[in-house]
């Protein structure tokens, strides 16, 4: 399955991704073979749904304290996350691996082309060597993209 991540060559709104990536979740029906598939799909698609319609002061507000002491849409983003991430697959199976392709192809992509996020605010924060979590922030993503080529590898070989 071809996940098509061109979107983020050009100017994309945060709310943009979240859709193109529930679209690319939906993708991933047919792999369903079992009523224990279906929950998981459901499941990332949900939490996925979380991002939805967040501001960027929900996201800036998340990364600052990462949830903690979260209200609202934050609160909502702290919960979805690790489910997002794939970190609480208990028993892979093969729409686990179809999902953390997913999210390493989307993430990747992500890091290539975060340059392109029109909420100027965010783009500053990910982006400009002056941001405070520039950094902190590059570490997440290249820990999420080795993270997840890992559970890729152990979730096959389930």
């Amino acid at each position: 399955m071809m996940t098509d991540t061109s979107f983020m060559k050009n100017k994309y709104t945060i709310d943009a991704l979240v859709s193109h990536y529930l679209e690319e979740i939906k993708k991933l029906k047919p792999l369903v073979k079992s009523p224990s598939d279906e929950t998981k799909l459901q499941t990332y698609y949900q939490a996925a749904n979380a991002f939805k319609g967040v501001s960027v002061k929900d996201l800036v507000q998340f990364a600052l304290s990462y949830g903690r002491n979260a209200q609202g849409k934050s609160a909502q983003i702290k919960d979805a996350f690790p489910i997002v991430l794939a970190n609480r697959v208990s028993q892979p199976s093969q729409i686990d691996a179809a999902y953390a392709r997913l999210l390493l192809d989307y993430t990747r992509a992500f890091k290539a082309n975060r340059g392109n996020i029109k909420e100027w605010t965010l783009r500053f924060v990910l982006n400009s060597r002056f941001s405070p979590l520039y950094a902190f922030l590059e570490r997440e993503i290249d820990g999420v993209i080795s993270q997840t080529a890992q559970r890729i590898r152990i979730f096959e070989s389930h």
